[in-house]
């Protein structure tokens, strides 16, 4: 079970990321509100959404921070996998414009893994793939795991 601040707070910090308007980019901000509503992860996390996690400031108290994003890693599109940060090249991996290695060395003392969802389709303005949409199950299955 996670640890508890001082002040009762969760120490375990979910945050769905993505841009909405990239199609599949966008999967981690559409399971936010059913992440947010299951009573089981949200008895034992923090469950938030930073579109394009351009600020850090409320993870730097945490001691563990799943980030769930689509990651292109070359799996098939839906597919789940976890990575630790130093896995992902800068360059590389997740679909929009966010350094892996920002968010280490913003946060070194936490625990940080992504669970990306391969994507099938980063345009403008399209909508999500169906198969990331189905990815739901498994995505919480994963963070479940996570958090054991």
């Amino acid at each position: 079970m996670p640890k508890e601040g001082e002040n009762g707070s969760k120490r375990v910090t979910i945050v769905c990321t993505g841009n909405e308007l990239r199609g599949d980019d966008g999967i981690a901000l559409r399971f936010y509100e059913r992440l947010k509503n299951d009573t089981v992860l949200s008895k034992k996390a923090t469950i938030i959404k930073i579109p394009y996690l351009t600020t850090l400031k409320p993870l730097e108290t945490r001691e563990k921070i799943i980030v769930v994003d689509a990651v292109d890693f070359g799996g098939k599109v839906g597919e789940v996998k976890v990575f630790r940060p130093g896995e992902l090249c800068d360059d590389a991996g997740l679909t929009h414009r966010f350094e892996p290695s920002l968010l280490v060395k913003a946060l070194q003392e936490a625990d940080v893994v992504v669970v990306g969802i391969q994507p099938k389709n980063l345009e403008v303005g399209e909508s999500c793939s169906e198969k990331c949409l189905n990815a739901y199950e498994k995505v919480r299955e994963v963070i479940l795991k996570l958090l054991e």
